[in-house]
Order: C-alpha cells, then structure tokens, then sequence
C-alpha cells in the first residue's frame, strides 16, 4: 500500500484547524504514488536485465585454462584495443587485432602439412607426407599457403629438401638433387613462372639453413665452401667471399661465420666487411649455431644463450637447458625473434618455442613451434597453424 489513510483528518486538523484537504490534494497523492510504483518497476526490469548480461558475457570472460597448450614465461602487458581474437592470450600483447589467417596441417587430399618456412610477405613454405621421422617428407613436392590462400597448395612438383627451404616475398628457393658432379643445386621460382635452377656449384649440406632471402635478393654457400648471391631467379649468381658460411641475410648484408669471427658483408659489390662478433670456441664447426638478421637486427644461439645484437645495443637471454638442446630454428621480424624447437623422431606435440620482445624485452615461451618473417607471426595450434599481423 502506497499510503497510510488512516489519521489524516487528526493530522488536518492539528495543522490547519479544519480537516477539509485543500484543492487538488486527491490528485496529487494519486500521482506520487504512481511515480513511485513505476520507479519500483524500472529498478526491477534494470536488474533483471543486468543478470542477463552477465550470464551471457562472464562465461567468455573467464581465462583460459590450457596449461598443455601454451604456457607463459613472463606475460607481457597487453595493450587496450590490439586482440587478434584467435590468439592465445599471451601473445595478444604482439599482435594487431586482424583475426590470423588458420593454415591447415591436412591438404584438400589430405596429406599432412609441416611449414618449414615464413617469408616477408607471409608466404609459408612446407612440405607433405612426413613418415615416423618428421624431418623426412615422403611427397616429393613443394607446398605453398599464404595470407589470401591459406590452404597448402602445390607449388612446384620436384623434390625438395626440406633441410633447404627458404620463402622470400616474390620468389622462393629449396636445394633439389638434380645429379652432376654436385649432391644438391639450387632452384628458385616466382609466382607464376617455371622453377629454374640457379648456379651450377650446388648448395652446401650439412648445415641449417644455408639458402637466404631478402626482397628479391638471394644468398647461399656453394659447394665449393663459396658464398654467392643472385637477384631473381633468373639472376647471375655473383661471388660475395671465398671462405665462411652465409649464415643469415638482411640485404644488403650477409652474415658470415669464418671460424670464430660474424662478418658482415655489403652483397651490393666491393665486398666490404666487418666483424659483428667473436663466436664461442668451436661452435661453427662443431657444434653449429643457429643465426637470422632482419633490417638491422642479427641474432644467435650459442650453448644456453640467446644473443641479440640491434644496431649498437647488445642484448643476452638465457635459455632453459632443453629448449637450447632441441633448438633447430632462429627467426626474426621488425619487432620479434622467435627460436623453435622441432627435434627429429619427435610428436609436434612436442614441438616448443621462445618468443622474445625487440621493443620491450618480454619473453614468452610456447608449446608449439613458431617464426617471425618481417611483420608477420606463425605458429602452430593443434590442427592448424596461425598467421597473424605484428603489432607496429
């Protein structure tokens, strides 16, 4: 009940000497309890309509609880605003907020896909039919996905190795047994043209990554131990240096390891050089390390460390002993480095990786293997593998 009727008269009359109302009262009192009944219904409908709204938001508001799929070293703070919605959380902080592209490990015939290489452009080179070892591909084709067609597709029927594969923005590059006196010579196609082989002296074996790309500029070491490069696929390959392995290349520098010394030399002509870095004891030979470079950026892993050298600053991380053991891959874009870990006769459920902050140092550590090309980010998630933009 809105009001108490009984008593007014005495209360009229107490105040006025006369128990008449005065004019209007009715009505008054008749809208004020309305005001007041129609006050009580709002309240009611807006907390109604609250508890609705948070049944339906907190449930994807909750964290994420996938400790075997991904786990954090140090998470970074993530900006406001930059969530790729596909991402797991920790690398949110890196990434724009495109959605990523979802490359899948199955092809339309259903082989199985690895990725073997990132380029500039977001190009992703693999290779199909892997066998108990991972590292040994029973399809001897060329696969290609990229941002626009992410479905592995045939790039080039020939039998690459994956050993030797490297994505360039145009153009990419594999060794390709092809007989002679020369184990594995190097090919090259750009989009929508025949593969075409580059050279005659080969390309070196047993070492990672021996064939560079940067732009439309290839680098390689021979056979011969020579260190050569080409523009194009169709470009005479030119000699850089005589002794020393190419080891990464952000044109127009490629990074030399000669014995214990990183050179870095101009590829333009004149061969002008200098000396990056003095490498630990026998790690070239022996034991080889892992490089990659991008703008002016060259980084490495020797034993338990990783080092980072960006312009005049010197940066060191360390290395938890089973990653630096595993280690195979060493990648870096405008703003991350990311070492992998794909070991052979090993599940790529077992597959890890260490991504690492140019800008602000943060390190997160990932239980699928990853790579940085220039802006873009790839790693791998279950059945598929994500390729999204890096945050400027």
């Amino acid at each position: 009940m809105d009001e108490n009727p009984y008593g007014l008269r005495e209360r009229f009359e107490a105040m006025t000497g006369d128990a008449s109302p005065s004019p209007g009262l009715h009505a008054r009192i008749i809208a004020a309890a309305a005001a007041r009944r129609r006050s009580r219904r709002y309240g009611i409908l807006a907390g109604a309509v609250a508890l609705l709204v948070a049944a339906v938001l907190l449930p994807s508001l909750a964290p994420r609880t996938e400790p075997d799929e991904i786990a954090a070293v140090r998470t970074p703070t993530e900006p406001p605003g930059l969530i790729a919605p596909d991402a797991p959380k920790e690398l949110h902080a890196f990434l724009r907020p495109d959605p990523p592209a979802r490359i899948p490990v199955r092809t339309r015939d259903g082989r199985y896909f690895r990725a073997d290489s990132l380029g500039e452009m977001g190009a992703v080179l693999g290779g199909t039919g892997f066998d108990a070892d991972p590292y040994r591909a029973t399809d001897d084709r060329l696969w290609l996905a990229t941002p626009s067609d992410p479905v592995p597709a045939v790039a080039a029927a020939t039998a690459p190795q994956s050993w030797a594969r490297a994505a360039g923005s145009e153009l990419h590059a594999w060794a390709e047994p092809r007989g002679g006196a020369y184990d594995y010579q190097l090919m090259c196609v750009q989009s929508g043209s025949t593969p075409r082989q580059v050279g005659t002296t080969g390309v070196t074996k047993g070492w990672p990554h021996p064939i560079r790309i940067s732009g439309d500029v290839l680098v390689w070491t021979d056979e011969t131990d020579v260190v050569r490069t080409a523009t194009g696929c169709a470009g005479e390959p030119r000699e850089v240096r005589r002794s020393g392995r190419a080891v990464a290349f952000s044109h127009p520098y490629a990074y030399v390891a000669d014995g214990r010394r990183l050179l870095r030399v101009d590829v333009r002509g004149g061969g002008a050089e200098s000396t990056v870095a003095e490498l630990p004891d026998g790690s070239v030979e022996d034991r080889p390390v892992i490089f990659a470079a991008a703008g002016d950026t060259v980084t490495w892993v020797a034993g338990r460390v990783l080092t980072v050298l960006a312009g005049r600053e010197r940066r060191q991380v360390s290395l938890d002993s089973a990653l630096a053991a595993q280690a195979t891959d060493l990648t870096v874009g405008g703003r991350l480095v990311v070492l992998a870990a794909r070991p052979a006769e090993t599940d790529p459920s077992h597959y890890a990786a260490l991504v690492y902050d140019l800008r602000t140092g943060d390190t997160v550590r990932l239980a699928a293997e990853a790579y940085a090309a220039d802006g873009w980010l790839l790693w791998r998630e279950r059945d598929a593998y994500s390729l999204a933009r890096v945050a400027g």
